[in-house]
């Protein structure tokens, strides 16, 4: 990883490490998609995975005003269109794409202006694995002359697609409506209007399928967090909302994803005064797990924009955070119950990275994509916001880096404490004789516990030296070594 100050060059458990007097850390394994020279901006990424590769799509000025463009990306990271796809560059801006992964196509839907700067409509296009645009002038999926329609979101029931967005009825408020495509691109027939509102505007749907029916999630007017069940049919399976977050102050901004037995919407929320990050679980049945929401995030500062994805394990939530200043991009695994196991920093380079997007991928791997500042690359100028990806498990900034082909595991958090925290250390192993250990930057052990006849374990350590001293501010590492096989964590504590 790039290090501010470096001094010099520690080989620490074999590994190597920069010793350094700052602590800003730039992320290494950040890769820009679009590596083209020129000052146009790229924002609003969207991503989905074809069971070989992902494709990522963004809007994009290069051509003046707003266009769609994408890019196919290998599970090893190699980027297969160095020249971007154009998807669509009609007339006027087409923005706040959206994507799925069907049997055999990706379905991308976006805003579009082509038809009238003011009552906007949403179109499509399929695009197949091998990057070739089946729908060269778009698919119109809502073409309202007297309306608009915004905000599209769309998922995959193993049949066809179902696309939802946001546009106002007779009552001059805005509703979420829902339509079916086929594979083939054509409209099935079959529309539903999902929030029913006659009293207040809802806003920014987002969908996810259960492998029965679909759950549509939205802010409404008073900035509550709703949904409803909708079947692959187009019926409404609950006769009013589903009320997912009705806590003080605003909710905003929702996600949603399902584990194959619940599904967790996540949100940015300010009932304590500055944006946070919560979540709620939701059952197939419509029930509320969580009234009220649980805390992902609540640190000090603004968190918003969350985005969710499942890794067959566990869920993996992203946000934009301003906690130092600029908007950076931070993350926590959660479990099927909610549970926070671990926290981990996608991206802190200068300058902002917002609007983050995942899929999941092959085995536990996510796909980041987002938005970000960037000065330059390869010494060229570009002075715009471009889209960067990485990988999650982060293996770089202290993820598990098995030595051999043994599988164990080693979790710690909170990875960011301050000096009267607690850190739990939770571990398991293959081989009953372990030793876990914490050391400094500079490599020296502030801590050890060994064990001859364990496999599994939690630690709850005090942030005290073998002295029984709080440990300073600064970088410190945990290990799990035993004769088989080493791992290690990283840890901050803060000033």
């Amino acid at each position: 990883m790039w290090l501010l100050g470096f001094k010099k060059l520690y080989h620490l458990f074999s590994i190597p490490f920069l010793l350094f007097s700052a602590t800003l850390l730039y992320a290494q394994g950040e890769f820009l998609l679009d590596t083209q020279p020129g000052s146009y901006s790229q924002s609003n990424p969207t991503v989905a995975y074809d069971g070989t590769n992902y494709l990522v799509v963004w809007q994009d000025t290069r051509n003046g005003t707003y266009d769609i463009y994408g890019a196919r990306v290998g599970v090893g990271g190699t980027i297969l269109d160095t020249i971007p796809i154009a998807i669509s560059t009609a007339s006027s801006d087409q923005i706040k794409p959206q994507i799925t992964f069907g049997d055999l196509y990706y379905l991308v839907v976006w805003e579009d202006y082509r038809n009238d700067m003011q009552n906007f409509d949403v179109y499509g296009c399929r695009v197949n694995k091998i990057g070739d645009i089946l729908d060269t002038s778009g698919i119109v999926i809502k073409d309202l002359q007297t309306s608009y329609a915004l905000d599209p979101a769309v998922s995959f029931d193993g049949t066809n697609y179902f696309i939802t967005y946001s546009s106002y009825d007779i009552y001059f408020y805005d509703e979420i409506y829902g339509e079916f495509l086929s594979p083939s691109g054509q409209s099935v027939g079959w529309g539903v209007n999902i929030s029913g509102s006659t009293a207040g505007d809802d806003h920014r749907s987002r969908i996810a399928f259960d492998g029965s029916n679909y759950l549509v999630v939205w802010h409404a007017l008073d900035e509550d967090i709703l949904g409803r069940r909708v079947t692959p049919s187009g019926s409404n399976l609950d006769a009013t909302p589903i009320s997912i977050c009705t806590a003080t102050g605003s909710q905003t901004e929702p996600e949603v994803a399902f584990d194959g037995t619940n599904y967790l919407v996540v949100w940015q929320d300010n009932r304590n005064g500055n944006m946070n990050i919560y979540g709620a679980r939701v059952t197939p049945s419509g029930s509320v797990l969580d009234p009220g929401g649980f805390p992902i995030c609540t640190q000090g500062s603004t968190q918003a924009n969350p985005a969710i994805a499942f890794d067959g394990t566990n869920y993996v939530v992203v946000w934009e955070d301003y906690r130092n200043g600029n908007a950076d991009l931070y993350g926590a695994v959660l479990s099927p119950t909610g549970s926070i196991l671990d926290t981990f920093i996608v991206s802190s380079k200068s300058g902002d990275q917002v609007t983050p997007s995942l899929a999941h991928g092959s085995g536990n791997q996510i796909f980041i994509v987002y938005s970000g500042w960037t000065d330059t690359y390869n010494g060229t100028p570009i002075n715009a916001m471009r889209i960067w990806a990485r990988f999650y498990p982060i293996t770089d900034a202290g993820e598990n880096i098995p030595r051999t082909s043994y599988v164990s595991t080693l979790r710690i958090y909170p990875l960011f404490l301050r000096e009267d925290d607690l850190l739990t250390v939770q571990w398991t192993s293959k081989t009953p004789s372990v030793s876990i250990e914490i050391y400094s930057i500079k490599g020296d052990q502030i801590a050890r516990w060994r064990f001859s006849d364990k496999t599994e374990g939690v630690i709850i350590w005090n942030l005290k030296n073998k002295l029984g001293v709080r440990v300073k501010p600064g970088i410190y590492f945990v290990t799990l070594s035993s004769n088989k096989e080493k791992y290690y964590k990283k840890f901050i504590v803060l000033r």
